[in-house]
């Protein structure tokens, strides 16, 4: 049996009772996660000078250069692994539980009970959770459905917060 893409550019009712669909993501967000992977790797270079520091100062020698190259081939393969995946889609399913976000390197799921606080941009919906945050890009046709469909689930559990745009009657 072929399974068949059933993602297309617009929300869809799956046979599964599941709502799928994709869309582009934007690039600028995207950038927040190479700034939170640098971070990281600074704050673990650091955290080995300042060791070797501690421990035999003459460790420094031969720690600083194996520090700076960690830090850089690090950072070139984190941002040749992005840019190579190709993630200028996402995909989504959305069911009466959770919103699924899947792209080239990573599927996330998002419990709707889990779920503390929704912010409406726009564009876009983030669901924020002790685990983190999603992005959830939506069509523009389909935006209202989907932050409905997400407040329903999530009321009377998770805060909702509206930025640049006014609350929809």
């Amino acid at each position: 049996m072929e399974l068949k893409n059933t993602f297309t550019e617009r929300v869809t009712l799956g046979q599964d009772g599941a709502y799928r669909w994709k869309c582009r993501i934007d690039r600028s967000y995207e950038k927040r996660d190479y700034k939170r992977a640098i971070l990281i790797l600074l704050i673990i270079a650091a955290l080995c000078l300042g060791g070797s520091a501690i421990i035999n100062p003459q460790f420094m020698i031969v720690v600083i250069p194996v520090a700076v190259g960690f830090l850089v081939v690090s950072a070139l393969l984190f941002f040749l692994m992005n840019r190579i995946s190709g993630k200028t889609w996402q995909q989504y399913v959305m069911n009466g539980q959770s919103v699924q976000i899947i792209n080239t390197s990573a599927c996330v799921f998002r419990e709707f009970r889990n779920i503390t606080e929704v912010v409406c941009f726009p564009e876009y919906l983030e669901l924020h959770e002790k685990g983190g945050t999603s992005k959830i890009c939506v069509p523009p046709e389909d935006y209202t459905f989907v932050k409905d469909y997400i407040l329903f689930h999530t009321l009377g559990k998770a805060t909702v917060r509206y930025e640049n745009m006014s609350p929809s009657p």
